[in-house]
């Protein structure tokens, strides 16, 4: 359900290996890997678009199915009331994730960190964000929504509060503790709310739709069998039922190719917070529990005070990223492409029209 929250997610995309990359030795590989980095970064945000849009999409396919003009109609109103809303919702959700990455690239490159979307804005969208399921309402839970806005304070202070490269590494073991929940919150918002509700009532329509027309036309295939004396015909009547089957197939085809996108969209917000959770560890000398001076030093980061971060004077918020640590990101950061790659590659691909009807 909702309650367990989606949304990549893209967070630890293009966090630390670009920053790793682009502030150590410059080597022609380590650029290389930095701009696949961003590729995929770029491919996970388009992925996010594209699967959020579906959520209304999905709502408005299913509708088509309705024989009667009339539920039709009041099934639109419902996607146009409900849905659509819903889904721009979830897609401000997932950018909370691609603004991280976003911003925190750029950091690295030394750029300015911009975050554009609205703290009240993303409050609204998280808090607000609902799904009619087949079994009740499914919204995000507290925490993940507590853990999307900490995000959120933190890309507000990135470009506000002066963060520089020397940040990064803090800035890692900072906000785990809000990525971890957050992407598998999103994740498990997309994968039992849209993959496996959602999707799973468009089939549920279309075959209603077939079985229907598929039922009508199978009595009169019957009937032509014990009555016709004529072979072509009924012949032609079987021709019209096994293509109203090949039409029924291939209309629920595109909805599980649907299922496979989303199912793609929510196992590389899962790898995506394994790799944060990763690069986490590396820079904390493999422990998972931050010291209670690491946490106070932390609450910087979310702070809504003004201010340059950088004035504070804190060993922990200005590390260096050592030779064994960077060697660790590099290993990490090449697994996690490989994994990530052949997951959105699909999203690059144009999508087919439906036959409907």
């Amino acid at each position: 359900m909702l309650n367990k929250s989606f949304s990549i997610f893209k967070i630890a995309f293009a966090i630390i290996p670009v920053s790793i990359m682009l502030g150590s030795c410059g080597n022609n590989n380590d650029l290389k890997m930095a701009e696949n980095f961003g590729l995929q970064a770029a491919k996970l945000e388009t992925a996010n678009d594209k699967v959020s849009a579906d959520i209304y999409d999905s709502c408005a396919r299913r509708a088509s199915w309705f024989a009667d003009r009339k539920n039709m109609q009041e099934q639109l109103k419902v996607c146009d009331q409900l849905y659509r809303p819903n889904s721009e919702r979830a897609n401000t959700a997932g950018s909370v994730l691609v603004g991280y990455v976003r911003s925190v690239g750029e950091l690295a490159a030394q750029d300015t960190a911009a975050f554009n979307e609205k703290y009240t804005a993303i409050a609204n969208a998280l808090k607000n964000l609902e799904v009619k399921t087949s079994t009740g309402t499914a919204k995000i839970d507290d925490n993940t929504i507590n853990a999307g806005l900490q995000i959120a304070n933190f890309l507000t202070n990135l470009s506000l509060r002066d963060f520089q490269r020397s940040n990064l590494k803090a800035a890692v073991i900072c906000t785990d503790e809000y990525i971890q929940p957050y992407a598998n919150g999103l994740a498990s918002f997309f994968d039992e709310n849209y993959v496996n509700d959602l999707l799973n009532s468009e089939i549920k329509k279309i075959s209603e739709h077939y079985a229907f027309y598929g039922g009508r036309l199978n009595n009169v295939v019957n009937s032509s069998y014990k009555n016709s004396g004529e072979p072509e015909a009924f012949a032609s009547l079987q021709d019209q039922q096994m293509e109203l089957e090949q039409k029924e197939r291939t209309e629920i085809d595109k909805v599980i190719s649907k299922k496979k996108d989303g199912a793609a969209y929510v196992t590389t917000i899962r790898k995506t917070a394994e790799f944060h959770a990763k690069l986490k560890l590396i820079f904390n000398n493999n422990k998972q529990q931050l010291s209670p001076q690491q946490k106070s030093e932390c609450g910087k980061y979310f702070a809504k005070e003004t201010g340059s971060i950088n004035a504070q004077t804190s060993a922990f918020l200005n590390q260096k990223i050592n030779p064994s640590e960077l060697a660790q990101v590099r290993k990490v950061t090449k697994e996690y492409i490989s994994q990530a790659s052949p997951l959105l590659a699909k999203f690059d691909e144009k999508p087919k029209k439906s036959t409907n009807k």
